[in-house]
């Protein structure tokens, strides 16, 4: 049984580490995807060490030893995707030195996993089905990045409700209907609608504009964009609906999301 079709859960995450910060060292317990967004990341095993950049990603492999040393001019903030069911390495990797062979962190990677990690769970111990399959389409991304496809169709959402999300993720920006994101997924509308709350207990049009304000956030984050722009790009009407819709999302206007996420102070964990 291939390595995809053992995933029965996981776990997104992220998290910034201060300049000259470390991690470990520690043995890991079970395969994990790690990625990098930026700054560089010394990395030591037991028997071997290399130097990640931003933009790369790698395989923890179970039973190894890791020890982080995080970049010494700059925060660096670093994400994964934590499989606890697999102990087993990745096909192409059966030792650490294999492992420690950098991985692209793709846009694709990148943005699935802005996604996931904004996405709400379903309790503080169930990640929930959304992104736990956001989750798995980051590692399926990254085992396509090394060379090394699977047979993917065994997933936690059924395919119409991953296709009809994809659609979203690419076309949130436009004015996009319910019925046309039904045709593409290829199915009704009543019949996406019903898929959408019996797997992911929410409707197309909630999630869509869900994307919308996840894409907004990311924007108030990482770009210093006035609120119109963000609106125009993100497919809102105008910036008062896009302000009311981050709020009852997050709990803050824009500003002052804005504010937390650039000194540091977003809650997360």
């Amino acid at each position: 049984m291939s390595i995809l079709a053992k995933i029965e859960r996981n776990n997104v995450g992220d998290v910034v580490y201060g300049e000259r910060d470390t991690f470990g060292p520690r043995k890991q317990p079970h395969l994990q995807l790690v990625y990098f967004y930026n700054g560089e990341i010394a990395l030591k095993t037991n028997r071997t060490q290399r130097v990640f950049h931003g933009g790369e990603a790698l395989f923890l492999i179970p039973g190894e030893t890791y020890h982080f040393t995080f970049d010494p001019q700059e925060k660096v903030r670093h994400g994964w995707v934590d499989l606890p069911t697999i102990h087993e390495p990745p096909p192409w990797a059966s030792t650490a030195e294999d492992a420690l062979a950098a991985l692209p962190f793709t846009e694709r990677m990148r943005a699935l996993a802005s996604i996931a990690n904004d996405a709400p769970r379903d309790s503080a111990h169930d990640e929930g089905d959304l992104r736990r399959a956001l989750g798995r389409a980051i590692v399926e991304e990254a085992f396509a990045a090394a060379g090394h496809k699977e047979d993917t169709k065994k997933t936690r959402l059924p395919p119409v409700v991953l296709r009809a999300e994809n659609i979203m993720m690419q076309r949130f920006p436009d004015k996009l209907s319910l019925d046309e994101i039904a045709a593409k997924a290829g199915v009704s509308k009543p019949h996406l609608i019903r898929l959408f709350r019996e797997h992911t207990n929410t409707t197309p049009a909630r999630r869509l504009w869900e994307i919308r304000v996840e894409a907004g956030a990311r924007l108030l984050r990482e770009t210093g964009l006035q609120m119109q722009e963000i609106a125009d790009r993100c497919g809102f009407p105008s910036p008062y609906h896009f302000s009311r819709l981050l709020k009852k999302r997050y709990g803050v206007s824009p500003t002052k999301y804005r504010q937390q996420a650039w000194s540091g102070d977003t809650g997360r964990k």
